[in-house]
């Protein structure tokens, strides 16, 4: 990093300008609240799948099919939205161009959506070529000829779900960042959780793992109508102009539009490519590789999606109306913002996860069909997902700011260096002790690697207009939460071995023994974080502090 001091006078660890951290606190809070809302029904979600089904063969067939759709659904969906087709409507919103605006987004949703009806057609006459490359484990064991018809049928089923849940991330992305609408948009998803529990509930007997397809289908249709009514309240209140259908964009966009969907899509093959390499890998390996790395996952996401994903998505639209109006000291501070916070909140997580992996998951999943054999595989991968919290978080933060500035070229060409050490150390790591473990690890360096590579770029990119990093800036926060961390995860580590670990009823008890078995080591493990913060100063949970603060002398 730039080691020169003259960019910035600040003394070490202070933080950027005050308002601008309050306000981007502000989003944060009301994101990462909607955003824990529909985690933690998410969460339920998996825990009555896991439940029902374990992390057994017809898990691994499901996934195995949901594979496909959200492929596509990631490709055509939530990252083309998010980082392609909004920047440029918040701009325009910000110039209070108003119809310009809804002509962008017009023309984005007319083409999204013709291109899910195409590929939605695809994947369904497609289908069991489809599974053969990413679950060929499956199809060769002579055992599982049913298995593999069964991945087939759940894949076609699911094409309705990737129509659904695209046109749902294009309400949401234009509540968001068109209207500042936080909350209908990140309370939508727990109606896809409501969806797939209440198909899983009233015909799990009839229907088998079915009911989990059919479920998800129901629950992408009830996370995109739920949206509407707070759209259409925003359009008729604050602009009058509407949804047009048009191919064309607006003078001045369409090659912009075009370049930045291109790099995009691009990028995101290149992601989901190494999703659907480890898939492929762990369908060679026991069966249960490939559900116990799904349940593993989805415990790492929610962490990632309250914490990450909201600071990203807080931070985003402050960086486009930076931009809008000219302000390149108000952007690096933004920049500088979301890296610190998620310094501040992923580093602890990361320790505690690792540390606590195998009780957290006996708490969550350790019921039903999921048993020691399911809870020693997933607690495994977990572990190795939690390595890769940090890379995950600044690699999803530095990606859209890369699409802020309008280039995504350079997140396309990380995304293609990360993925190739991803698919290289899946092959590598999955022969070894680790097995599954293995292509958690993979995903959590390839993580890593793809986010120094977009970071090094940013910092090089905003040097050239005399705003870059200097080397305090950037590492010193690294260096004390590190250190607090490191000291938080080490008593979380002591408390766990020395004394819950020894008590067997707290271990393998039920539900309320289990959970403090979680809790008292998390508590104290994050309660000394907090003072190691206080002691070495990190500016970035002040505002956290303060508001705890206010609501105690409420």
């Amino acid at each position: 990093m730039h080691s020169d001091e003259t960019t910035s006078n600040e003394p070490l660890g202070t933080p950027p300008r005050r308002s601008a951290q309050r306000t981007l606190f502000g989003y944060f809070s009301r994101q990462s609240s909607g955003t824990m809302a529909s985690r933690v029904m998410g969460f339920v979600r998996e825990l009555v799948t896991s439940f029902y089904f374990g992390a057994g063969a017809a898990a691994d067939a499901f996934i195995a099919a949901l594979t496909i759709p959200t492929l596509f659904r990631d490709i055509l969906g939530e990252d083309v939205v998010e980082r392609s087709f909004m920047p440029g409507v918040r701009e325009e919103l910000s110039r209070k161009n108003y119809q310009r605006a809804w002509h962008l987004a017009s023309a984005s949703l007319t083409w999204m959506i013709l291109g899910m009806v195409v590929i939605g057609a695809l994947v369904w006459c497609a289908a069991p070529w489809l599974v053969k490359i990413v679950a060929q484990g499956i199809h060769q064991r002579q055992v599982d000829e049913g298995t593999f018809a069964d991945t087939v049928q759940m894949t076609r089923i699911l094409v309705p779900f990737l129509m659904f849940i695209a046109l749902a991330a294009f309400v949401g992305g234009l509540l968001y960042y068109g209207f500042d609408q936080h909350l209908p948009y990140s309370f939508a998803p727990i109606s896809l959780s409501v969806g797939v529990i209440t198909m899983l509930v009233l015909f799990n007997k009839e229907l088998g793992i079915y009911a989990l397809a059919w479920g998800f289908v129901i629950g992408a249709a009830f996370q995109f109508l739920v949206q509407l009514p707070f759209l259409r309240k925003r359009c008729i209140r604050d602009t009058e102009p509407a949804y047009k259908p048009t191919l064309r964009f607006p003078a001045g966009t369409s090659r912009r539009i075009s370049r930045e969907t291109l790099f995009v899509t691009i990028q995101s093959v290149l992601t989901k490519t190494t999703e659907v390499v480890d898939r492929r890998v762990a369908s060679f390996l026991a069966p249960g590789s490939i559900s116990s790395l799904w349940f593993a996952a989805r415990l790492t996401q929610l962490p990632f999606a309250i914490f990450a994903i909201s600071i990203a998505r807080a931070v985003t639209p402050h960086l486009s109306e930076r931009i809008g109006v000219g302000d390149k000291q108000g952007f690096r501070e933004g920049v500088l913002i979301g890296y610190r916070y998620n310094l501040v909140l992923m580093l602890p997580i990361t320790a505690l996860l690792i540390v606590l992996a195998d009780p957290i998951v006996r708490l969550v999943f350790e019921r039903g069909e999921f048993g020691n054999r399911d809870v020693a595989m997933t607690a495994l991968a977990f572990a190795c997902y939690a390595v890769g919290l940090l890379g995950m978080s600044l690699y999803t933060f530095g990606s859209r700011v890369c699409s802020t500035l309008g280039r995504n070229n350079v997140a396309t060409v990380t995304a293609a260096i990360g993925g190739a050490v991803n698919i290289y150390l899946n092959y590598v790591l999955s022969a070894t002790v680790l097995r599954h473990g293995g292509l958690a690890l993979a995903t959590s360096i390839g993580f890593t690697v793809n986010s120094a590579l977009l970071f090094l770029w940013l910092h090089r990119h905003l040097r050239r207009t005399d705003s870059g990093f200097t080397a305090r800036e950037f590492f010193a926060p690294m260096l004390r939460v590190g250190i607090n961390a490191t000291v938080a995860g080490c008593v979380t580590w002591l408390v766990f071995t020395g004394f819950v670990q020894r008590v067997d009823w707290l271990i393998e008890g039920w539900l309320v023994p289990k959970l403090f078995a979680v809790c008292i080591p998390l508590a104290l493990g994050g309660g000394v974080y907090v003072v190691a913060s206080l002691v070495n100063p990190v500016p970035e949970i002040q505002p956290l502090i303060r508001r705890v603060k206010k609501r105690l002398r409420g």
